[in-house]
């Protein structure tokens, strides 16, 4: 996951073509696209203040200043200000919402305010936000990742009761379909089902869905071929442990661990060809 700091941009970066698609993109869409978030929250700044009945342009400037480093408290208030202010002239019918509404973001990053960016977080009202967002905009991206936020809340809620969290995080998956969405949740249970409850059998199907579905954050894929090679190695299909061992080598043959890697495929190999 990235810096708690930089998701309200990442937001920005990773959707706008969805959310804003409405009209011309100004500099400051390009530059949060490709990861200038200083430069564009700063010019977003400057178009809020020209302009601040701009619903687009006011929710892009709450999310600069909750990327702004260092983090302070001022700036969290005045960007949940902003973002309240939005909200309120939102209609008042919940229902289907147009992707590119601006309303949807705001409620959104409210919710992420409570979950993240307060030095004492707020995880019954974050819930409680996350909670009403997918109520009032089914079908939403943006309900689909309060979803994914949702099932770290309860994760985060009781750390030690691992088992009893894996049957409300997969009703949670049920009921998401954006890719991205169901990718982090698959990859949330994967984590529990085998960090806390040592379960590679019923892990490596979730990582194996997860690499399907493919991330757009360079990086991870190779890494996720790889916990699939381990996982496969110890349910002992050495068939699919030598497949993800070669595509990790291939996808990073200048990694210090791709030469590992190619020698674990083969020894991975040569079990699969013993009667």
């Amino acid at each position: 996951m990235s810096h708690p700091a930089l998701r309200p941009l990442l937001v920005l970066a990773c959707l706008p073509s969805v959310l804003f698609a409405v009209a011309p993109a100004p500099d400051p869409w390009t530059e949060a696209r490709d990861f200038e978030f200083t430069a564009a929250a700063e010019k977003f700044a400057r178009l809020h203040a020209g302009a601040p009945a701009d619903a687009r342009i006011a929710v892009a400037h709450a999310a600069g200043l909750l990327a702004r480093q260092p983090r302070t408290a001022g700036n969290i208030a005045d960007a949940r200000a902003v973002l309240e202010r939005v909200v309120a002239t939102a209609g008042s019918a919940p229902g289907a919402t147009a992707v590119n509404d601006p309303h949807v973001l705001a409620a959104y990053l409210l919710a992420r305010i409570d979950h993240e960016h307060l030095d004492t977080p707020r995880p019954e009202a974050a819930r409680a936000a996350y909670e009403t967002l997918r109520r009032d905009h089914p079908g939403h991206p943006l309900a689909d990742h309060a979803a994914v936020h949702l099932g770290f809340l309860l994760v985060e809620a009781d750390p030690s009761a691992a088992s009893a969290a894996i049957a409300p995080l997969e009703a949670l998956l049920a009921t998401v379909g954006l890719p991205a969405a169901r990718r982090e949740l698959h990859l949330l249970i994967g984590h529990l089902l085998i960090r806390r409850l040592d379960d590679p059998a019923a892990a490596l199907p979730h990582y194996q869905a997860a690499r399907r579905i493919g991330s757009e954050m360079p990086g991870r894929d190779p890494d996720l071929d790889l916990a699939i090679a381990t996982l496969a190695g110890r349910t002992g299909d050495h068939a699919l442990s030598a497949a993800h061992y070669l595509a990790f080598a291939d996808a990073r043959p200048r990694d210090t661990r791709a030469h590992t890697a190619r020698r674990l495929a083969a020894e991975a190999a040569a079990k699969t060809a013993r009667p």
